[in-house]
């Protein structure tokens, strides 16, 4: 069923969740893609790849826990960007997707702490992240991630949706990277939903925030398929009860369009991955639309060595709303 939460955030309400790793069928999955997160192919994930040599002044050496609490760092334009920390271990970035701020993801920081010093990136235009500049871009979004990982020492990184293009440019741009987990990279959004982004662009433009918002939700193919089928005219109505106590999600709709040209970006000439020397794993959900698994597919034809999987029962926002469904295959990625 679809929940209107506060009147504008709209999102999948799955009956139920598993918090393992099921067999998907060979067409779905794909040659090569795990499908069972058991010791054994935990164990198997971690192997993939030969060990990377640690950089010296990490939290991975030492793994000193660290009290939950917030952090400021200066990005090389000098913008300045928060990040949030918890927990202990080798130190994690996590790369937030479009219009998610590090505060939406604390239950993924606290699911991950147990084993990861987590640290969480405020974007800009989100949460406490600064503003996005003129010309603002991948190069941007990765010297920001730069930043803080030089103030941290984290040496591994996820990224979720949007995030996992920055997380992986990041990975091939900063030495001592060691692991790096992607989880649904839409590099094939502005390819595959053209259409959708111009309307969306057009109604932003035209202050039709609301407008905008279903058209991303229908478009891109976020909620069940009987969502395609009710009328804009009728979800509008709904979710403009709400509009008020929701402007700041409203606010955040243009960084969207941020989002989808990073992503774009982030697309061009694939084989560039090809030279990453961490650790790549490669994520995403049974329930999430066709052309976001197809960009998994595209990467994982590239990194023949990088780990792969497949989450049963799992969406493209099952990382921020149900973080214990892929918890087992970060944390056996991560050891």
């Amino acid at each position: 069923m679809v929940e209107c939460d506060v009147g504008l955030r709209v999102r999948i309400v799955q009956q139920s969740h598993k918090a393992t790793i099921q067999r998907s069928d060979d067409r779905r999955a794909g040659v090569g893609w795990v499908a069972s997160a058991g010791a054994a192919q935990r164990s198997a994930l971690a192997a993939q790849q030969p060990a990377r040599p640690r950089r010296s002044g990490g939290t991975d050496q030492g793994a000193t826990p660290r009290a939950s609490g917030a952090g400021i760092v200066t990005s090389a334009d000098g913008t300045t960007i928060t990040h949030t920390t918890t927990g202990s271990g080798p130190g994690l970035l996590v790369v937030p997707g479009p219009m998610e701020q590090a505060a939406e993801l604390q239950d993924l920081a606290n699911a991950l702490a147990a084993k990861s010093t987590v640290h969480v990136l405020d974007r800009r235009g989100s949460g406490g992240g600064g503003p996005p500049a003129p010309g603002h871009g991948l190069g941007v979004e990765v010297e920001d991630a730069q930043a803080v990982l030089a103030a941290t020492g984290a040496e591994r990184v996820l990224g979720l949706s949007s995030g996992a293009v920055i997380a992986l440019q990041t990975a091939l741009r900063t030495p001592g990277i060691t692991h790096v987990i992607a989880y649904e990279p839409p590099i094939t959004v502005a390819r595959r939903k053209a259409a959708v982004v111009a309307r969306f662009e057009k109604e932003l433009k035209a202050g039709q925030n609301v407008e905008a918002l279903i058209t991303l939700v229908k478009g891109l193919e976020f909620g069940p398929r009987a969502l395609r089928f009710v009328p804009t005219r009728f979800l509008a109505a709904v979710l403009r009860k709400g509009e008020d106590e929701e402007r700041d999600l409203l606010d955040r709709l243009p960084t969207v369009l941020q989002d989808i040209r990073i992503a774009e970006e982030g697309a061009k000439d694939l084989r560039r991955f090809q030279a990453l020397e961490a650790r790549v794993l490669l994520v995403g959900g049974t329930r999430s639309p066709d052309y976001l698994t197809e960009g998994l597919h595209a990467l994982a034809d590239l990194l023949p060595h990088a780990g792969k999987v497949l989450v049963a029962d799992a969406d493209h926002f099952t990382p921020s709303e149900h973080p214990d469904q892929v918890l087992p295959a970060f944390q056996g990625f991560l050891g």
